[in-house]
């Protein structure tokens, strides 16, 4: 498997438990306010991750966009205009790994993006 591979799989699997926590917390005060968050982005704008390893260097971007309740799939690439935000492949391989615990716990997923992208609003 490529290391390009591997890493859209990890941004794909990262994106489907953040769905899946959001998904799961319904009823709870994290999913409220996560979904309030997100409200500035349902509309559909892009949201870009790019993902970087140890050493900062860039392993790919990636963009997905936010509408009814869930992340849409991921699409290689920047797709302006929208949010942008970082995360470290070390940190994806994590979620993965532990995906039971960040959706039982998704406040544990980094969700800084959004404070980012609603203080650019």
């Amino acid at each position: 498997m490529t290391a390009s591979l591997e890493t859209t799989n990890l941004v794909k699997h990262y994106f489907n438990i953040c769905n899946a926590a959001i998904l799961q917390k319904e009823d709870s005060l994290i999913y409220k306010l996560i979904i309030d968050m997100l409200k500035p982005l349902a509309s559909g704008d892009n949201i870009t991750l790019k993902v970087v390893d140890e050493q900062e260097v860039v392993l790919g971007h990636y963009t997905t966009y936010f509408k009814e309740g869930q992340f849409a799939p991921i699409r290689e690439g920047i797709h302006e205009p929208g949010a942008q935000f970082t995360l470290k492949k070390s940190f994806l391989e994590q979620v993965s790994e532990n995906a039971d615990e960040y959706i039982a716990h998704p406040e544990k997923l980094d969700w800084s993006w959004l404070i980012q992208s609603i203080k650019a609003s």
